[in-house]
């Protein structure tokens, strides 16, 4: 944001090459700043809300989607359930158990975006050292590897299972 229009679309254009040919600014950059927001509740009424409208997360490998797409996944299913029992999709009781349900997995991943970014920020030496020394671990133990891809991409708990779902006659 520093620098001139100029400076940023030569420097843009040599990244992103010629692609889509010259580019050109439609309008005046901005600059939105990552932070971690969480709203204060995920149910109000009769209705939740999920993915990034609950939270907005450093963009670390993509978490931030991911959770969205277990919020939508996790919602799905209870709804099914819910519905497929003749019971009201948007009582209080039955939102209030959605939103328990996504909490510790919302808390992990929180924790776990926001960790990285401060591990991966700090300019401190004995930081570095130990952060380079936890990634050759993790390159030379496939094991610890696969276990935290499976925890990033959220395959380590139990995922919904949307058949045979019983059906209610309307």
């Amino acid at each position: 944001m520093s620098g001139s229009e100029d400076d940023f679309l030569e420097t843009l254009q040599q990244c992103f090459g010629y692609r889509l040919g010259q580019l050109t600014l439609t309008a005046p950059r901005r600059a939105f700043p990552v932070s971690l927001i969480r709203a204060d509740r995920m149910q109000s009424g009769r209705a939740v809300i999920i993915g990034n409208a609950v939270h907005q997360l450093h963009p670390v490998a993509g978490q931030g989607f991911n959770l969205g797409l277990r919020d939508v996944v996790q919602l799905a299913d209870m709804l099914l359930k819910q519905h497929g029992q003749g019971e009201d999709i948007g009582s209080a009781t039955f939102l209030n158990d959605y939103v328990k349900t996504r909490e510790q997995d919302h808390r992990q991943t929180i924790t776990f975006t926001d960790t990285l970014v401060k591990l991966f920020s700090n300019d401190s030496l004995a930081l570095a050292a130990a952060r380079n020394i936890g990634l050759a671990a993790l390159d030379h133990v496939p094991a610890a590897k696969t276990i935290l891809s499976r925890h990033a991409m959220g395959l380590a708990q139990r995922l919904p299972n949307f058949g045979n779902r019983p059906q209610r006659d309307n």
